[in-house]
Parts: C-alpha cells; structure tokens; sequence
C-alpha cells in the first residue's frame, strides 16, 4: 500500500478467501473431535443440545465463515507500509482476538469462565505468534535473498 489507496477488491476477495479456509478448517475440527465421540457430530455436543443439530451445524458454519472474513479482510493492514510492524501486529490481533473469543463462545468451544478465557487466550496467542514468526522470518530471508541478487 505504498500510495496510501485501499484496495478494496482485495480485501473482498481476502474475506471471501479467508470465509471459505475458516469453514473447511472448522470442518476438519469437528471430524477430529468427532472420532472421540465414535459418531460424526457437525458441532460440538453442547450446542447440538442447546439448539439442536441442523441449527448447531448451520450456527458453525455462520460463525466459521464470519470469522475467516474478517481474518481474511483485515489482512490488508500488514501492506500498510507507513505503520511500524508492530503496529500493524497489534492493529490486527485487536480486530481478531475479540472476533475469536466471541465466535469460540457461541459455537461452544469455549467456557465463559476466567479459566475458559485464560487459556483460550493462551493458545490463540501463542497460535498466532508461531504464525506471525513463520511470515517474518520467511520475509526476512526473502528481503535477503532478494538484496543479494541485487547486489550481483
């Protein structure tokens, strides 16, 4: 973003993007929990009872997709090129933690309690700093890469 002009067909596309990845990850998460319950369960057990299982799974998906948008979509702030990185690092873990929590919340994957949120906030955490250390370090090597083909 280095003339300051949002591209708006991007972050469409990105949300869009990041909808569709969230719904087949949540998927994948539900057949992995599932084979603990010897039977396929489209949501965790606790929203099928509360709502029933055509709801619960249609509830996942709306929630999935939500979420993966709106990761998706504020991708956009890590090319705002005049904000220091950790600004942009902040900027965007402030938009998706909240999203996170609550979304983990209605789809039962997480217990409101100071525990429940505690270690939810452990492990989104430390998610999301494993990842944001993969993409700097693999940019880092190919700034290098590409300044010494440069240099050449």
């Amino acid at each position: 973003m280095k003339t300051g002009k949002i591209n708006y067909y991007n972050i469409i596309r990105n949300a869009l993007t990041g909808a569709l990845i969230m719904v087949g990850v949540t998927y994948l998460i539900t057949v992995f929990i599932s084979t603990s319950y010897g039977e396929f369960l489209p949501a965790p057990p606790e929203l099928i009872k509360e709502i029933g299982m055509l709801s619960a799974a249609q509830s996942l998906a709306i929630y999935s997709a939500i979420s993966g948008a709106v990761f998706g979509g504020s991708r956009f702030i890590w090319q705002i090129e005049k904000w220091r990185l950790v600004k942009r690092t902040i900027v965007y873990f402030v938009i998706n933690f909240p999203l996170a929590i609550f979304a983990s919340y209605k789809m039962h994957w997480l217990d409101l309690s100071f525990k429940g949120v505690l270690e939810y906030s452990v492990v989104f955490t430390t998610i999301f700093m494993v990842i944001w250390l993969y993409n700097y370090f693999m940019a880092r090597r190919n700034a290098l890469l590409l300044n010494q083909k440069l240099t050449r």
